[in-house]
């Protein structure tokens, strides 16, 4: 019994016990029904009327009662209450029809329309758009591209007796925003096909959550390996509903982050600037290993000459160890002091420096900081164990130094190695560092590596450097900044650098020659924003940027210029890469506008205005994002088509390359790109 009836079986209990010496009144008079109201004449002094329902009761003071939950055939009766006495019962049959109320509450739930239920209503009828659709529950699923108004009634029952309700208040159906779809990861970022209407975009990877205003969401240095990424679709306009929401797995490639730069010292402590990615840096004093910290700060103790610092994270690769810092560098300033270097000394040129006779190349293993300052009239006609300003750099550092000179040397010593600044850099550091320079270099033993700037580097990191003049060598590996890169056991970077003049290699099949790197097989080594505006002529492997392309990456470089290729019997040679040996080798992001020109043709003549000769079948992807200037080469885009890796390279009219459009997907930090203009780097 629920707490209604208890309290009135208290009531009329107490008025029954008032009542027991009292003889009964006359019932109420004239008992009629009028709908659901039934009513009666008031009986003189009445305290209150009790109504009786079947086994319902219920108590009031007015002369009529409004039945709201029953309906059909009743038997209703009626007694006064005057002086605590309950009168004789007047009884009337009547049938009663009830009126449903609106159903109340209806929204839109996800895909499903729902409301709060309505007591007695033997089912819903639900209008979409002015179409109508029964349903028993108080929810309905909507179908695939329905919109308009949604309003539902309550619905009565067959004879009559409950009576259909008028329709809800409506509500508007909005279209849900398109599910984002082609969900792909390139270069450390992930993009989406653009929704249209939508404002922006929810997105969660690995569980954490981000909001991007673009298709695109910058992850590189954040993540790397396998990722759970899931998206939906936002508007906020009112016009449409979010999006359902798409989940995929992808790979996220593991980069190497940038060297820590600006290294300064006030007051013992050491600064830098943070790098964009990193957890952590390693602190390197002497050349040993300090400390770890997630500072951009170092307190530095004792007698403090040589800082490094290493950029860390779990999701990156380590970066370079930055410029050194010098704490007591030995300054020179004339040509006696330059000669007097020890191999193994700090030094900090102070002055412009010209040669007044043959310079003798030195190994050198210390830090050289040129400072900004040029050293001219250098003349290199000795090879001495390298061929360079510096014989060759190990373990080294040289920052901004300027070099203008000649070198012309012919060797019988083994496989030798020349270039401007250094015959070979180990393990070493360069930075800031250019050659206006000659290069003459011939080989009587063995295959040398001849570069513009270096000959050959291995585990070496060389950044914001340039070569500007002639490279000319017989018999060896050359390229217009570097002649090899190879062999090195941990990540390394050549960064925005360049190369820019002659580059002309004579000799046999061996000789390999490229307007940026002759050859590069090295599975650590990325060289990265660089360019090439050379004229490239070559006997059998020649490249506009490298001639023989074994195993490491390329993103975001440009050749300029013209690359020849003067052998009649074998030919790999390409306005980018001459010869591209294997998957391990990748180009991303790159542009050629290079022409490219052979006299020959035959078997093993193989001439592609982006790529000579490229693996073949379908293992991986080689090229990515990579654009060839078809107006100025109307070669196919590799020379080994069909059975040659072409996949990732594009042909462009030259009108086409000055469409800003058609660089979207370029890093706008790395790429100058503008409307009317052919691409180039920042």
């Amino acid at each position: 019994m629920n707490a209604k009836k208890i309290l009135f079986a208290i009531i009329v209990f107490s008025l029954c016990l008032f009542a027991v010496s009292c003889s009964a009144a006359e019932p109420p008079e004239n008992l009629t029904a009028d709908g659901n109201v039934i009513s009666w004449s008031a009986v003189e002094g009445a305290e209150a009327y009790i109504v009786y329902i079947g086994e319902e009761t219920a108590l009031t003071k007015n002369a009529f009662y409004e039945i709201t939950d029953l309906y059909g055939d009743l038997s209703i009766s009626v007694t006064a209450v005057v002086n605590g006495v309950e009168t004789g019962k007047a009884t009337i049959k009547v049938t009663v029809k009830q009126q449903l109320p609106a159903p109340t509450g209806v929204e839109r739930q996800g895909n499903e329309i729902v409301w709060q239920p309505v007591k007695n209503a033997q089912y819903y009828v639900v209008s979409v758009d002015g179409v109508e659709y029964r349903v028993q529950t108080n929810s309905y699923t909507l179908r695939e591209g329905q919109k308009g108004e949604v309003k539902v009634l309550a619905a009565g029952s067959s004879d009559g007796l409950i009576k259909s309700s008028d329709y809800s208040a409506a509500i508007r159906l909005l279209p849900a925003l398109s599910t984002p779809a082609d969900i792909t990861c390139a270069d450390g970022v992930i993009y989406w096909a653009e929704v249209e209407n939508a404002d922006g975009y929810r997105i969660t990877i690995n569980g954490d959550a981000f909001y991007s205003a673009q298709n695109r969401f910058d992850v590189k240095y954040s993540y790397a390996g396998e990722v759970s990424f899931t998206i939906y679709a936002t508007a906020s306009s009112g016009d449409y509903l979010n999006s359902s929401t798409a989940q995929k797995t992808l790979y996220v490639e593991k980069y190497t982050l940038t060297a820590p730069e600006n290294l300064r010292v006030t007051d013992n402590v050491l600064y830098f600037d943070a790098v964009f990615g990193a957890t952590g840096y390693d602190i390197y004093i002497n050349g040993s290993l300090a400390a770890s910290t997630e500072n951009t700060y170092y307190a530095l103790t004792g007698d403090v000459w040589n800082v490094k610092v290493v950029a860390t994270s779990q999701n990156a690769y380590s970066s370079p160890m930055s410029q050194a810092f010098v704490g007591s560098a030995t300054e020179i300033s004339t040509l006696a002091q330059l000669k007097a270097i020890a191999s193994d000394g700090f030094y900090r040129l102070v002055s412009d420096i010209e040669l007044t006779e043959d310079w003798v190349p030195v190994a050198f293993s210390g830090v050289f900081e040129g400072n900004g300052h040029t050293i001219s009239g250098i003349n290199i006609s000795t090879y001495n164990g390298g061929a360079g300003f510096f014989a060759s750099l190990e373990n080294a550092t040289v920052t901004n130094l300027d070099l203008i000179g000649t070198l012309a040397v012919e060797t019988s010593e083994y496989a030798p190695a020349a270039g401007a600044l250094a015959g070979s850099a180990i393990n070493s550091e360069i930075s800031g560092c250019t050659a206006e320079f000659r290069v003459f270099t011939a080989s009587k033993n063995g295959v040398g590596t001849v570069g513009g700037l270096i000959g050959y580097a291995q585990n070496a990191n060389v950044s914001n450097c340039a070569f500007e003049g002639t490279v000319c060598a017989d018999n060896t590996h050359i390229g217009g900044l570097i002649g090899k890169l190879s062999g090195s056991t941990a990540a390394a970077c050549v960064n925005r650098s360049s190369a820019k003049g002659t580059v002309i290699s004579t000799g046999g099949e061996q000789s390999f020659v490229g307007g940026f790197v002759g050859m590069f097989t090295d599975s650590y080594m990325t060289v990265s924003a660089c360019m090439t505006d050379c004229v490239v002529i070559g006997c059998s492997y020649v490249g506009g940027f490298v001639g023989y392309f074994g195993t490491g990456k390329i993103e975001n470089c440009l050749t300029k210029g013209e690359v020849t290729a003067k052998s009649e019997d074998i030919q790999h040679l390409g306005g980018f890469v001459g010869r591209l040996e294997g998957y391990n080798a990748r180009v991303t992001y790159s542009v050629s506008l290079c022409e490219v020109t052979t006299e020959y043709e035959g078997e093993y003549i193989y001439a592609g205005a982006f790529a000579g000769k490229t693996v073949g079948g379908s293992y991986a992807t080689v090229f990515d994002n990579c654009y060839f200037d078809k107006t100025a080469c109307g070669l196919d885009r590799i020379g080994n088509y069909p059975v040659g890796k072409g996949d990732g390279i594009e042909s462009k009219t030259q009108d086409e390359l000055k469409n800003a459009a058609t660089f979207s997907s370029f890093d706008s930090s790395i790429w100058d790109i503008s409307e009317g203009n052919l691409p180039s780097l920042r």
